[in-house]
């Protein structure tokens, strides 16, 4: 019996190399293995082995990417030759993986007015975005379906640049890949004469669910917004959709800078999306209209996965009419207190509405099973640093996935799209903090040094136009360092 490590698919880069094992059991003359790529291949067309031994292997892909850019490692047992399994490689120009993505930026200009930008762009094999669309808001109007295209490049450690280039903007940003190649973080570079600042991400897409069919089911939702430039709005909530996109079923929860709103009813509709970008247009209602801001809303979305949607508000923004953006999610399982029975982390940013600050707060909560939770918190509110804070409280969690909490001295409400995860936004009394966010499944520990592996860090939104936006990579050793 023979296996090879890593099994694959394999993302390497031209000109890079990976390291490949074998173990050969039952092999008791310890042959091990013979090392081979495909029959016709060059060093030019499928790259080279070396560091040869009959348990390892260095594979070192080719100067330029092969056409089809999908090669194999095969070990092949020495002692039983019909034993030759095959690690499949992904030759590209750059770490990020060649196909369709759906991205979201939110940031601010030189004026201190906010900017969300969403769109699709095609990434090929060799560093290059063939097309793309994208919709931008701004102080300055709404542009809809504005054709971009572009150039990326990532290293052997996870970080590039991607730029975007349109009638309108030539976009530069500083960015990050996971090792999947399939999604990353991005800021914005500042450019001399066009000062923005801000964070987003991209997403690969499934081309296969760009239709109204596979869009229909239950969604949680989470939606945010700046309707002036130094105060923040947020809402999350829930919704049914048919495959002919009628809304159904749907509720929000919102807080604006003066009141706070329950269970608002949502209706609308969602028009199918294009089959080739996963765009499509959607009309959103709030029944009662929440205080001065309109209940009837426009939003473009892209299809991420089956699962996933980003979206943003098409309406030109003034001060009855906010800037709303964010995602929705598809709801799985029952939604009853047993979908919140194992410990979370949690994350919430955004601004007090009374001080002009900036607040972020990230913790864990471990739910007791029956209603009651214990948690644990640290929080920087303008600067003023509260560490390693226990608070205890109680939560519940409807059939339709919404959970209220107390924590934190006060309630926040939740909207599960499954076991354990959430969009999650506090209650404030006006003048409040206005923080929104989500609980995410912790890993189960025991935990130590050694559970820091690789982190990728960039922030998901910029809060306000004073936040600081960074992309990097930390790599730890698992020991103490680095």
């Amino acid at each position: 019996v023979v296996s090879i490590s890593p099994a694959g698919p394999v993302n390497v880069m031209i000109k890079t190399t990976q390291d490949f094992t074998a173990k050969v059991q039952y092999d008791l003359s310890n042959a091990g293995v013979i090392w081979s790529l495909g029959a016709t291949c060059t060093p030019t067309t499928c790259g080279t082995l070396s560091n040869v031994t009959n348990t390892s292997v260095t594979y070192t892909a080719p100067a330029t990417v092969p056409n089809p850019a999908t090669i194999t490692v095969t070990a092949t047992s020495v002692a039983d030759p019909t034993k030759n399994p095959s690690a499949v490689v992904n030759v590209a120009a750059s770490l990020l993986m060649p196909g369709d993505y759906a991205f979201v930026f939110s940031g601010w200009d030189g004026a201190l007015t906010r900017q969300v930008t969403l769109g699709h762009f095609h990434a090929d094999a060799n560093g290059n975005v063939t097309s793309g669309v994208e919709d931008v808001n701004d102080e300055s109007g709404v542009s809809l379906s504005v054709s971009i295209t572009g150039t990326y490049t990532f290293n052997s450690n996870y970080r590039g640049t991607l730029n975007l280039v349109s009638a309108q903007d030539n976009a530069s940003y500083s960015a990050t890949v996971d090792p999947t190649g399939t999604k990353g973080n991005f800021i914005r570079l500042f450019v001399s004469g066009h000062p923005i600042s801000g964070s987003g991400h991209f997403e690969l897409q499934d081309s296969s669910k760009f239709s109204g069919t596979a869009m229909a089911g239950s969604y949680a939702m989470e939606l945010n917004a700046k309707p002036q430039d130094a105060q923040s709005m947020a809402s999350v909530g829930r919704f049914n959709v048919d495959a002919s996109g009628n809304l159904s079923n749907g509720e929000t929860d919102m807080v604006a800078p003066t009141a706070s709103y329950k269970q608002l009813t949502l209706g609308g509709t969602v028009n199918a999306p294009s089959s080739t970008t996963g765009r499509g247009t959607a009309t959103f209602t709030l029944t009662p209209a929440p205080g001065s801001f309109s209940g009837t809303m426009q939003f473009v979305y892209y299809i991420v996965t089956a699962d996933k949607v980003l979206l943003m508000q098409t309406d030109t923004r003034s001060s009855t009419v906010p800037l709303l953006s964010g995602e929705a999610q598809r709801q799985t399982g029952t939604m009853s207190l047993a979908a919140f029975n194992a410990p979370v982390i949690f994350e919430l940013a955004g601004m007090n509405t009374q001080y002009l600050a900036q607040s972020a707060a990230i913790g864990q909560i471990t739910p007791g099973g029956s209603g009651s939770l214990t948690g644990i918190f640290d929080q920087n509110f303008g600067s003023n640093v509260t560490l390693d804070q226990s608070f205890n409280g109680t939560y519940t969690l409807d059939s339709q996935g919404r959970s209220t909490l107390t924590m934190l001295g006060g309630t926040a409400v939740a909207y599960f799209f499954g076991p354990n995860q959430a969009y999650l936004m506090e209650q404030p009394n006006t003048g409040a903090d206005i923080l929104y966010g989500n609980l995410k499944p912790q890993t189960a520990g025991p935990y130590s040094p050694a559970s820091l592996a690789t982190l990728r860090i960039s922030e998901p939104e910029a809060v306000s136009p004073f936040a600081e936006c960074d992309s990097g990579i930390i790599t730890f050793d698992g020991v103490s360092s680095n």
